[in-house]
């Protein structure tokens, strides 16, 4: 089973509703991009205005492959200026103006529309029998392989909680798995350099820009990784500490549904996930651990504990002492989510893999749940 085999595979539409003015110091546009992540994109447009990316607000990250669609706020630049911008495979139409900055939270939902290829016959016999499924009890909200990068984000994260800095810093310097030869070069480069930063800094590849900004910091100030995290947006440093949280979240989920009694485990990145074959009994909400987080007597507490203590992880440790403009105090995550809107297209012939299939998927997505959970859930698959 395959996603995004080609960029067109797949395609997300951002629902959101924002208020607009006639006279807003906020002008709102459509992005629209193919091969680009949104955070590199906006960096582009800012560049093209002239001002600092700080002046744009958006809802939500979407991933570089793909074809994507989100609503984007930036002040004080007039629509002429955005229609002029030019940049391969990026479009900008503009929604109008108004006075709230776009921010995360603002998103409603996502609506999807993808191809799956690579089937055999197997593979939608088992897609009949989930969508039932899916569509009266949901699927297992787990967090997605997005959440977690390159699969470090939420080591990193632990480490910025513990106040172990430099051993983040190595961790986005020098952990390697997915990426192509030349990051995994650089990545081992720095492993064995560790600490000749002018050294290090020659090989990074043009697209490492997180690596670059620490890297430049610890030349003008050496061994100050404090300084050189800090040198990173303070939303990129939440996000290390979020996907240690999701991390948690989704460990907890998957020791609940691993014990129900009808079920199939498969893996995310090295992690484990697993859903629910039958009918099954979970909490409405499971924990995204943080310092004000209580833990009670119930079974979903019993497993925090019990997670937190083989972690080496106290609650408090979510104050992030060191780093406490990152600290959090928790949240809570629905542990299952139902698709809306979702329609089964006709079984085609895939023209890119010999003597398989091909279908499409339509449905919306509340806000943070991951369609590549999903899919696994109505395939009972790992993607490819």
């Amino acid at each position: 089973m395959k996603i995004k085999q080609q960029v067109d595979d797949f395609k997300v539409e951002e629902l959101i509703d924002i208020k607009e003015s006639k006279e807003g110091d906020y002008t709102y546009f459509w992005l629209e991009k193919k091969n680009w992540n949104t955070t590199r994109a906006i960096k582009q447009i800012s560049r093209k205005c002239g001002v600092s990316i700080k002046r744009f607000g958006w809802a939500g990250t979407k991933d570089k492959t793909g074809v994507t669609k989100q609503l984007v706020s930036v002040w004080k630049i007039e629509p002429k200026i955005l229609k002029n911008i030019k940049l391969k495979d990026i479009e900008i139409s503009i929604k109008g103006r108004g006075n709230k900055r776009i921010n995360l939270g603002d998103l409603k939902a996502n609506r999807f529309n993808i191809v799956i290829r690579g089937l055999t016959d197997d593979n939608l016999s088992i897609l009949e029998n989930q969508i039932k499924f899916v569509k009266k009890h949901g699927f297992p909200n787990y967090f997605g392989e997005q959440r977690f990068g390159r699969g470090n984000t939420h080591l990193v994260g632990k480490e910025i909680i513990k106040g172990r800095i430099q051993r983040a810093v190595k961790l986005i310097l020098t952990y390697s798995s997915t990426e192509s030869e030349e990051g995994k070069k650089a990545r081992k480069f720095a492993e064995e350099k560790w600490g000749k930063w002018s050294e290090i800094i020659k090989i990074m590849p043009k697209w490492f820009h997180i690596e670059k900004a620490i890297l430049n910091h610890l030349i003008q100030h050496e061994n100050d990784f404090a300084g050189a995290i800090r040198c990173l947006p303070k939303k990129t440093l939440k996000l290390y500490v979020h996907a240690y949280q999701s991390y948690f979240f989704n460990l907890i989920l998957f020791k609940i549904l691993s014990e129900t009694s009808n079920n199939k485990k498969i893996k995310i990145k090295g992690l484990g996930v697993c859903f629910p074959l039958s009918k099954f009994k979970v909490p409405k909400e499971l924990p995204l651990p943080g310092y004000e987080t209580k833990l009670k007597s119930d079974a979903c507490s019993k497993i925090l504990k019990s997670l937190l203590k083989k972690e080496e992880i106290e609650l408090e440790d979510f104050k992030c002492k060191r780093t406490p403009e990152l600290k959090s105090e928790g949240t809570k995550r629905e542990t299952f989510v139902k698709p809306l809107k979702l329609k089964v297209g006709k079984m085609e012939k895939d023209e890119l893999n010999s003597k398989k299939k091909k279908i499409s998927l339509k449905f919306d997505l509340p806000s943070g749940s991951y369609a590549t959970v999903l899919i696994r859930s109505l395939f009972l698959e790992d993607l490819r």
